[in-house]
């Protein structure tokens, strides 16, 4: 009788060991599936409406050189540049309601505004920290 009753034991604690085992692969598995699945977030998106005869939006104006320097400075937005001489680009700039230009949208062709951050002091601000909290403020509307 002791000899079953050990050996119950035993089956019982192996089964315990085999099912803890199990356990401990799945939850690496679901670990590897929630990085693979952020590989798939969709990367940010800038999209520039110009006009090539637009002395405010086109390619060397302020506003053309201010989006180049942003697309330099965020390498992880991809900077989509729409002209609207292009034929092509029509059916962009009415997706966008782009009507003047230069129009700055996200992907989902929600308008971006480049400005410094509402409320923001710019009287004790340089040039270039000016420039940098546009460019920071656009980031944060994607």
């Amino acid at each position: 009788m002791n000899f079953v009753v050990i050996s119950i034991v035993v089956i019982v604690i192996l089964l315990l060991i085999s099912v803890f085992n199990n356990t401990k692969g799945s939850k690496k598995k679901c670990v590897n599936k929630i990085k693979d699945d952020t590989k798939h977030i969709r990367p940010r998106v800038l999209k520039y409406f110009g006009g090539a005869y637009c002395p405010h939006s086109r390619e060397g104006s302020r506003a053309c050189n201010l989006v180049k320097e942003f697309e330099a400075t965020y390498p992880d937005v991809n900077v989509k540049y729409y002209w609207s001489e292009d034929e092509d680009a029509k059916v962009e700039f009415m997706k966008a309601d782009a009507r003047y230009v230069p129009t700055l949208t996200n992907d989902y062709n929600n308008k971006i505004e480049m400005s410094v951050p509402q409320g923001t002091e710019t009287s004790d601000k340089s040039q270039d920290e000016l420039k940098l909290l546009v460019m920071e403020n656009m980031y944060n509307q994607l």
